[in-house]
This record gives C-alpha cells, sequence and structure tokens, in this order.
C-alpha cells in the first residue's frame, strides 16, 4: 500500500477543500477527461509563451508565483464551495471518493519518497562527506552546463510534458489500465 494509514488521513483532511479540484485535475492529468487535459495543456502552453517572451527576472517571478498562490489557496476553495455548494455533494459520488482516496494516497506516497530521499542525503553527507561532495557538485554542473546550452523556459516545459507523460504511462502499466475517456456502449 502506498503510505502509511495516519499519513494518509492527515492528507486527505488537509487537502479536503481541495477535493474537486484535485478529482478533476488528476482526470485531466490522466488524458480521462479530454476537456481538463485540452485545457491544462493550453494553460501549459500559455504560461510557457508568456515567460519566453517576456523573460521576467528570476525574483519577479518567484514572487508573483507566491502572490498567485497565497490567493489561489483562499479563493479557489471558496469559488468551489460557491459553484458547487457547501461540500461539492450535488456532483460527488463514491467513485470520486474513491477517486480522492487514491490521490491522497498517492500524494502520500510520493511525499515519503522525497522524505526518504532528503534523509538519504543527511546520511550520505555525514558517513561519506567527499563522496557526497563529488556527487553533488557533478549533477550540479551537468544541470548548469545542460541549462547553459538550452533555454531554461523551453527546457522546463519539455521536462514538465516528459513527467506528466511518464507518471500516465507508469501508472497505467502499475494498474493495468489506460487512462482515456471511458467509451459509451451503449450503441
Amino acid at each position: 500500500m502506498l503510505g502509511d494509514g495516519h499519513a494518509h488521513e492527515r492528507m486527505e483532511k488537509h487537502l479536503k477543500p481541495w477535493k474537486t479540484l484535485l478529482v478533476n485535475l488528476d482526470d485531466g492529468l490522466r488524458f480521462k477527461n479530454k476537456e481538463i487535459t485540452l485545457l491544462l495543456t493550453a494553460l501549459s502552453m500559455v504560461m510557457t509563451l508568456l515567460v519566453w517572451l517576456y523573460q521576467p527576472p528570476l525574483l519577479s517571478s518567484m514572487s508573483f508565483c507566491g502572490i498567485i498562490f497565497v490567493v489561489g489557496e483562499q479563493v479557489i476553495p471558496w469559488s468551489l464551495k460557491a459553484i458547487y455548494g457547501d461540500s461539492g455533494e450535488k456532483m460527488w459520488n463514491a467513485d470520486k471518493t474513491i477517486k480522492y482516496k487514491k490521490i491522497c494516497q498517492e500524494l502520500t506516497f510520493y511525499k515519503d519518497q522525497i522524505q526518504s530521499v532528503y534523509e538519504w542525503f543527511g546520511k550520505q553527507k555525514k558517513e561519506s562527506p567527499g563522496v557526497y561532495l563529488v556527487v553533488v557538485t557533478c549533477v550540479l554542473t551537468v544541470i548548469t552546463y545542460i541549462t547553459n546550452k538550452i533555454s531554461n523556459v523551453w527546457l522546463m516545459y519539455i521536462t514538465t510534458v516528459l513527467v506528466i507523460a511518464a507518471r500516465a504511462f507508469w501508472l497505467e502499466k502499475q494498474q493495468g489500465m489506460k487512462y482515456t475517456a471511458p467509451v459509451d456502449k451503449s450503441d
């Protein structure tokens, strides 16, 4: 099972105001809902194009993203509540509840994996600082070289697209099902 039960429950409770948005985003990222997938792709392309055209300074970009995140953190749950009602129960069903629990389980798994990598790096830093220094320096040097040769905006765009595609294919392989919209067999 992905993640432990208590962390999974905490994740579910913490993300409850976002559950409608998370399930819909997951459907879009898994190519189950064509409209959401198209919207996410278009949004990603437009944002990449705007950043490429205007090339804003790094600190200004980080500040703007922080402002968008803080405002979105407050406005999105409120607007979802205004659109779908108190808890979105009008459109919420058992299938979406199962999807939400699986999403929380997956997020808990990713959080645990990132935490274990962080702990592993800390352990390596203490146990063999020479190897740690060489490995980290080499990796950062390669990243610096690549970002110097390729436009950072397009590199991040291609990386994002590849990560989303790899996640969809990995999940397809793990669960043995395709992430496409279901076909109505009533014909």
